[in-house]
């Protein structure tokens, strides 16, 4: 669905998708967490893009979240998402994790 938003003189630029990236580019990206929604049309590109990365030595969580629809990590608060603070703990107990990983390294 990304097509739908660029014009078609950039559709093979890296920078307006990644697909469209070298294997050395995409293997130097950094730790990723991939959030997807159960019924989000762009659910199954997202995975996708996160097994891309996995095969290219990137480290990557991915989560698919039932019941949500695209949106729903940000507008979580705002539609009284019941879940919504799990999403979001979930998600800083794995950047804080990937911090204290780079962190040792120092």
């Amino acid at each position: 669905m990304w097509e739908w938003h660029v014009e078609s003189k950039d559709k093979d630029d890296p920078l307006a998708s990644l697909y469209k990236a070298s294997p050395q580019l995409l293997a130097s990206l950094p730790p990723t967490l991939l959030y997807t929604a159960e019924f989000d049309p762009l659910r199954d590109e997202g995975e996708q893009f996160g097994r891309l990365l996995i095969q290219q030595g990137v480290d990557v969580q991915i989560r698919r979240f039932q019941s949500t629809i695209h949106g729903f990590f940000h507008h979580g608060k705002e539609t009284n998402c019941p879940w919504h603070d799990d999403y979001s703990s979930l998600a800083i107990d794995i950047l804080n994790s990937w911090l204290k990983q780079i962190v040792r390294k120092l």
